[in-house]
Protein backbone atom coordinates (compact mmCIF):
# COMPACT_ATOMS: atom_id res chain seq x y z
CA UNK A 1 0.00 0.00 0.00
CA UNK A 2 1.41 3.36 -1.05
CA UNK A 3 1.69 6.22 1.42
CA UNK A 4 -0.18 9.38 0.54
CA UNK A 5 1.59 12.59 1.48
CA UNK A 6 -0.53 15.44 2.67
CA UNK A 7 0.53 19.00 3.30
CA UNK A 8 -0.11 20.40 6.72
CA UNK A 9 -1.98 23.65 6.68
CA UNK A 10 -1.05 26.58 8.83
CA UNK A 11 -3.67 27.45 11.41
CA UNK A 12 -6.27 29.84 10.06
CA UNK A 13 -5.90 33.36 11.41
CA UNK A 14 -8.80 35.48 12.45
CA UNK A 15 -10.12 37.82 9.79
CA UNK A 16 -9.43 40.91 11.89
CA UNK A 17 -6.75 41.97 14.28
CA UNK A 18 -7.46 44.25 17.16
CA UNK A 19 -4.94 47.02 17.53
CA UNK A 20 -5.03 49.33 20.46
CA UNK A 21 -3.05 52.51 19.93
CA UNK A 22 -3.89 55.60 21.86
CA UNK A 23 -3.21 59.15 20.71
CA UNK A 24 -0.55 59.77 23.35
CA UNK A 25 1.46 56.76 22.12
CA UNK A 26 1.38 58.09 18.57
CA UNK A 27 2.29 61.60 19.72
CA UNK A 28 5.15 60.22 21.80
CA UNK A 29 6.48 58.18 18.87
CA UNK A 30 6.36 61.23 16.58
CA UNK A 31 8.19 63.37 19.13
CA UNK A 32 10.89 60.69 19.51
CA UNK A 33 11.29 60.51 15.72
CA UNK A 34 11.68 64.28 15.48
CA UNK A 35 14.20 64.34 18.32
CA UNK A 36 16.15 61.45 16.80
CA UNK A 37 16.24 63.21 13.43
CA UNK A 38 17.50 66.44 15.00
CA UNK A 39 20.10 64.58 17.06
CA UNK A 40 21.31 62.62 14.03
CA UNK A 41 21.75 65.88 12.10
CA UNK A 42 23.61 67.46 15.02
CA UNK A 43 25.99 64.49 15.27
CA UNK A 44 26.56 64.58 11.50
CA UNK A 45 27.30 68.32 11.71
CA UNK A 46 29.70 67.65 14.58
CA UNK A 47 31.52 64.99 12.54
CA UNK A 48 31.59 67.26 9.47
CA UNK A 49 33.26 69.94 11.59
CA UNK A 50 35.81 67.37 12.75
CA UNK A 51 36.52 66.25 9.17
CA UNK A 52 36.83 69.84 7.94
CA UNK A 53 38.79 71.18 10.94
CA UNK A 54 40.49 68.36 12.87
CA UNK A 55 42.78 70.90 14.59
CA UNK A 56 39.68 72.25 16.39
CA UNK A 57 39.41 68.90 18.15
CA UNK A 58 42.98 68.44 19.37
CA UNK A 59 41.83 69.26 22.89
CA UNK A 60 40.03 65.89 23.00
CA UNK A 61 43.17 64.14 24.27
CA UNK A 62 43.64 66.76 26.98
CA UNK A 63 39.97 66.39 27.87
CA UNK A 64 40.36 62.61 28.18
CA UNK A 65 43.35 63.04 30.48
CA UNK A 66 41.45 65.55 32.63
CA UNK A 67 38.49 63.13 32.76
CA UNK A 68 40.76 60.31 33.99
CA UNK A 69 42.47 62.61 36.53
CA UNK A 70 39.12 63.74 37.92
CA UNK A 71 37.88 60.16 38.22
CA UNK A 72 41.10 58.98 39.83
CA UNK A 73 40.73 61.46 42.70
CA UNK A 74 37.01 60.83 43.15
CA UNK A 75 35.84 64.03 41.45
CA UNK A 76 32.88 63.97 39.06
CA UNK A 77 34.25 64.85 35.61
CA UNK A 78 32.86 67.87 33.79
CA UNK A 79 33.30 66.29 30.36
CA UNK A 80 29.61 65.44 30.00
CA UNK A 81 28.53 68.96 30.89
CA UNK A 82 30.98 70.43 28.37
CA UNK A 83 29.78 68.04 25.64
CA UNK A 84 26.14 68.81 26.44
CA UNK A 85 26.78 72.53 25.90
CA UNK A 86 28.59 71.82 22.63
CA UNK A 87 25.87 69.43 21.44
CA UNK A 88 23.16 71.95 22.30
CA UNK A 89 24.97 74.50 20.13
CA UNK A 90 24.78 72.06 17.19
CA UNK A 91 21.06 71.58 17.85
CA UNK A 92 20.54 75.34 18.03
CA UNK A 93 22.18 75.80 14.63
CA UNK A 94 19.27 73.88 13.12
CA UNK A 95 16.77 76.58 14.07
Amino acid sequence: MAKVRTKKRAPKLANTLEVSIDASSIESAIKRAVVNTRWAKAFNDWMQDFVNNPEKFTSTTAGALKFLRDRSVGREPTYGEECAVCFQAYLDRQN
